[in-house]
């Protein structure tokens, strides 16, 4: 990434400086990546399970016969599958994610339940609890996150005894980040 792209790479002392010169005016944002430490599935192990599940039922076939996802056979048939669907989305498409999810579960309380049944049971991880920390001792004041878990407000809560201290906004939620942001301002 560049700066002609609007990203600005910095090296990891270039940001240790930068860190601890304005530690609150720097915001997080987290990605998959935390969320599969703690042994969540990424979008990407999602959609393969979708096209698998969606192969076994349309197709007929024992799960067995397409168990293993890291097999690049498997997945190049899942992929086949897909690509010769006049209603699935195309492998790689933008819509890939949303499209085969619904397409897998059609009713939105059954995707909730997806969801909620994959995130049962899990505990935040150290880096959680280390950016819980970071809250605590307001080292950052806002932390961005497309992931759908509640394992870094149980992290807080775990670290400030409490979770009144957070301010949370979601897309299904009343209060929009925007404001959280003008808030943090104030």
């Amino acid at each position: 990434m560049s700066e002609e792209d609007g990203d600005i790479e910095i090296t990891m002392d270039d940001f240790a400086r930068r860190f601890s010169m304005r530690p609150a005016k720097l915001m997080w944002f987290l990605g998959a990546g935390v969320s599969a430490a703690a042994g969540i599935l990424t979008a990407w192990d999602m959609i393969c399970r979708f096209k698998r599940e969606l192969y076994i039922t349309q197709r007929k076939v024992s799960p067995q016969a397409v168990g293993d996802l890291s097999s690049p056979a498997i997945l190049a048939t899942l992929d086949a599958f897909l690509a010769e669907s006049d209603t699935l989305p195309k492998p790689g498409a933008s819509d890939e994610y949303s499209a085969l999810f619904e397409a897998t579960y059609p009713q939105e309380q059954d995707r909730r339940t997806y969801i909620d049944h994959m995130i049962r049971g899990m505990k935040p991880t150290q880096g959680h609890l280390a950016l819980a920390a970071m809250l605590r001792a307001a080292h950052c004041n806002i932390v961005w996150t497309t992931n759908f878990d509640h394992l870094l407000a149980d992290a807080c809560a775990r670290t400030f005894d409490t979770t009144a201290a957070l301010n949370m906004a979601s897309l299904d939620g009343t209060l929009l980040a925007g404001e959280l942001a003008l808030l943090q301002k104030s």
